[in-house]
């Protein structure tokens, strides 16, 4: 059965609503569009009530498309050492353009009657609610749309917004930052492993590949199976064999991997390990510090400067575990390293950089740049709002239309480490 707004908190909705319509002149549930003032307030309120969309350049712009704001990002990096310059990206990248976003939000009616009542009939906290609602669920769509733009759509499971509409509107600074990159001396270290991966080693251990069967399953090219029950190694890590006979050397685990049998690519020659054969697993980097000190020194041109603004960006999944990662190492008879600061203090950088959890951040991702380098532009005069007590949706209904988009302003300037896993921790086994 569907909730019945109560006649006091409906009749407080219709005050609203008329009072809305009066400013704006309109009709109640008419569209309205807002002055330049109200859209450039309306705007800071949304960002304000994001930490994302706070750190960021935020733009009212007066043409759909044009060369962006800031532009490139100069200069001299220290302590760096002298390096081979890698080839800049082309100019072609250097302008934006905005797309129509459309959000439509209900506040149910049960939800209107709960607030009705701690409002105490109070129109001004009631009125006070609303514009609160409103503005969180926005400014967190804002956000997720920024970090993620299209690439929720191509990952349902990931973080970010659930809105099926808003999945292809714009591209965000993550897929602004692939495209331009794609093709050239790219900031993206996604080539490491099957689906592009980033491994961080865990505690190290070796295990006896004693008595396994090399069994051949062909393919071209040709993949081959090592039987090691209880492993604890994933797909898309790397193992070391050594002492064998045809198959010492680092391989990449190949996505047949199992809980109990490894797959790898290797020519096949018949052959049952020995006793002395060893299999370990092997890390592109033994920590996300050296990750990332790599990639800045690896990926990022010469000539570009932040004097101490680079930062990187970890997403939920990652931080998490790099947390558990630390908590794995603390030695608990030294009060120093035994405490949730000390381990606060660990993560609050990587690489010599400031780090930042960022919630709606692409799962298993790692972007390094500075916030000055990213930006939401938004049309000047295109923000129009719709507000109206609707018992079809069941509740009151604002529906807001506006053209934005977001902006890398120098694509130089970022580095995204994709898929980064740690190889988990390994027990002994029985």
């Amino acid at each position: 059965m569907q909730h019945v707004l109560s006649p006091a908190a409906h009749a407080a909705i219709k005050e609203l609503a008329d009072a809305q319509a009066l400013a704006y002149q309109v009709q109640p549930g008419a569209v309205f569009s807002l002055s330049r003032g109200d859209q450039e307030q309306i705007v800071s309120e949304r960002i304000k009530a994001n930490p994302l969309l706070d750190r960021i350049n935020r733009v009212i712009v007066k043409h759909p498309s044009a060369k962006k704001i800031f532009g490139k990002i100069t200069g001299t990096i220290h302590g760096r050492g002298t390096r081979s310059p890698k080839e800049k990206i082309a100019d072609s990248v250097s302008r934006y353009e905005v797309k129509e976003r459309d959000f439509d939000y209900v506040i149910p009616y049960g939800l209107l009657d709960t607030w009705f009542s701690a409002a105490g009939g109070s129109q001004e906290v009631f009125a006070g609610m609303i514009k609160e609602w409103y503005a969180k669920k926005m400014s967190d769509e804002m956000a997720a749309i920024a970090l993620r733009g299209t690439s929720q759509a191509a990952n349902p499971q990931g973080e970010g917004t659930d809105e099926a509409k808003l999945q292809a509107v714009d591209l965000g600074f993550e897929q602004l930052m692939r495209d331009a990159t794609y093709g050239k001396p790219a900031n993206v270290l996604d080539n490491m492993g099957d689906g592009g991966s980033v491994i961080i080693v865990g505690p190290k251990r070796e295990l006896s590949g004693a008595g396994a069967v090399v069994a051949n399953l062909g393919g071209v090219p040709n993949e081959v199976q090592i039987p090691l029950p209880g492993h604890g190694f994933i797909a898309g890590g790397m193992v070391r064999i050594r002492f064998s006979v045809n198959y010492n050397g680092e391989f990449l685990l190949k996505a047949g991997t199992d809980a109990n049998n490894l797959v790898i690519e290797s020519a096949y020659t018949v052959e049952t390990f020995g006793a002395t054969v060893l299999i370990s697993q092997v890390g592109h980097f033994e920590t996300l510090d050296q990750a990332v000190s790599d990639a800045m020194a690896d990926l990022l041109p010469e000539d570009i400067a932040f004097e101490g603004d680079l930062e990187v960006m970890l997403s939920r999944d990652v931080a998490a575990e790099a947390e558990a990662k630390l908590m794995a190492t603390i030695d608990g008879s030294n009060p120093l390293v035994s405490n949730k600061s000390y381990i606060a203090q660990m993560l609050s950088s990587f690489g010599g950089l400031v780090s930042n959890r960022v919630m709606g951040m692409k799962a298993r991702q790692v972007m390094i740049t500075a916030w000055k380098n990213l930006s939401y532009y938004e049309l000047d005069g295109s923000r129009r709002v719709k507000f109206e007590d609707n018992p079809k949706e069941g509740g009151l209904v604002q529906w807001t239309y506006y053209a934005a988009c977001q902006a890398v302003e120098d694509v130089d300037a970022c580095i995204i480490l994709n898929n980064v896993y740690f190889l988990r921790k390994h027990e002994d086994q029985a």
